[in-house]
């Protein structure tokens, strides 16, 4: 009788205990959701973080600024000035910076395709105009771009130190100014100075 009680007991506290099962599982159920979310909150704040950072490191990155020489242009060009322009650019870039030629200009007055240098005056002269810069650009010698030959004309430069100027702008990504031609080795002082009027960087 006592064992068909505690049976009976048994059976009736089911209900209850099956209860309890489900609450526990629901309970387990929303801390498992809560613990997905917060997971998932941290790794979007992470990434936020990250990105935040990539943002910042590109504001704060220098920008490569590119050394730029200024050229006054003249004479026959459709809007003569001063303009600015990138270092390695060619006398055309600065005629073209201009506006072009006029119709009375005479283009071939000036060497189009000669380096410009910081500071200097392009002019361009009108048909019939004779041209002092004309004369003088056709006896300058590029040091960035000439040949053995062409270098081995300069008075006071042979072969050897032709090949040298060569050899220099090679090794040292070409010359920036014509007073780099004193790192030559054999070029000295009155060298220099008796050539540094033919050449251009």
């Amino acid at each position: 009788m006592s064992k068909l009680r505690v049976l009976l007991g048994q059976i009736q506290s089911l209900p209850q205990f099956a209860k309890r099962l489900g609450a526990g599982l629901v309970a387990a159920l929303v801390a498992l959701s809560a613990g997905m979310v917060s997971a998932l909150e941290s790794k979007n704040n992470v990434a936020l973080a990250v990105d935040q950072q990539l943002i910042t490191a590109a504001e704060e990155r220098p920008l490569t600024s590119t050394a730029n020489v200024f050229v006054h242009v003249s004479g026959e060009v459709i809007n003569p000035g001063i303009y600015q322009l990138p270092a390695n650019s060619r006398l055309f870039d600065a005629v073209f910076a201009a506006g072009g030629f006029t119709e009375q200009a005479q283009a071939d007055s000036v060497n189009l395709a000669r380096p410009i240098n910081d500071g200097e005056q392009i002019k361009v002269a009108k048909i019939g105009e004779i041209s002092v810069q004309s004369d003088q650009s056709q006896s300058t010698i590029s040091l960035n771009s000439a040949t053995l030959n062409q270098l081995d004309q300069l008075p006071g430069i042979g072969a050897t130190l032709a090949q040298r100027i060569i050899d220099w702008r090679e090794q040292n990504g070409g010359f920036s100014r014509i007073s780099d031609l004193r790192k030559v080795s054999g070029i000295g002082p009155k060298l220099y100075e008796s050539i540094k009027t033919l050449v251009v960087p």
